[in-house]
């Protein structure tokens, strides 16, 4: 009989780490990728990311070398400054988006089926302070009455015994997460991740776009725009001077 030539690992001395003692970036379920030992994350696509920077950094370093500096010899040597500050500041800001962990709600275990078969109902009724929505688990609002349907809120108004005032809002059970996701958020595809206060999942950053990253993203998105309004307005001034400059030459 043909003796069995596998070895276990065991055997060979190799010890073999429980999947619940790794490190939580290493056993991560979604689609999002970790660098340098899980300090830094991204989205899907990080090179997207790459490519946005790109975009911003080549045209401002030709721009601060062919033009900018014409231009501060002729009005002011702020606008050497403002130049150089303002892209990186831009570049902070995307850099920061795509690098922030959006607002993912954590998954839970799939908890046991109630005695009709089902894990939980769809649907459920809140109440939430009208000052605001909760940024983590609804579960632990004062629950409503059941409630139906697709929509996130209603216009029922409430006062609890304290008398603040409370909106009963419907949250869906995420069967992802197994939990009932916080109003507003949504499961994002691209990423495989329920994100609260979801906005969007942007191409250009290489991650969603949610709750925890959403101020530098804005701030991304109003600076790129006014360098560029600043770039075209600076050309012109520049072109206008050198043309100037060239007539009074010629005459």
């Amino acid at each position: 009989m043909a003796r069995s030539t596998s070895t276990s690992a065991t055997e060979l001395g190799v010890t073999q780490t429980p999947e619940s003692e790794l490190p939580i970036w290493k056993t991560w379920p979604g689609n999002d990728r970790f660098y340098c030992d899980g300090r830094c994350m991204t989205g899907p696509s990080p090179m997207n990311l790459v490519g946005t920077c790109l975009i911003v950094i080549v045209p401002s370093i030709l721009f601060n070398v062919l033009v900018t500096p014409d231009v501060a010899d002729a009005t002011h040597v702020v606008v050497l400054a403002v130049g150089i500050s303002w892209p990186v500041w831009c570049l902070f800001n995307l850099l920061k988006t795509g690098t922030t962990e959006p607002g993912i709600v954590r998954r839970r275990p799939k908890p046991t089926p109630t005695f009709d078969g089902r894990v939980r109902p769809r649907y459920k009724s809140v109440a939430v302070p009208t000052t605001g929505l909760p940024r983590g688990n609804p579960g632990g609002c004062t629950a409503g009455t059941g409630g139906s349907g697709n929509s996130n809120s209603n216009n029922t108004d409430a006062e609890d015994g304290s008398g603040e005032t409370q909106k009963q809002v419907t949250v869906k059970w995420n069967d992802t997460i197994n939990q009932y996701q916080p109003p507003r958020a949504h499961h994002c595809s691209a990423n495989d991740d329920c994100v609260d206060k979801f906005d969007h999942h942007c191409p250009w950053v290489g991650t969603t776009i949610g709750r925890r990253n959403y101020r530098a993203f804005i701030f991304f998105v109003f600076g790129t725009t006014l360098l560029c309004v600043c770039t075209c307005s600076l050309s012109q001034i520049l072109r206008d001077t050198l043309f100037a400059h060239t007539r009074l030459t010629l005459s």
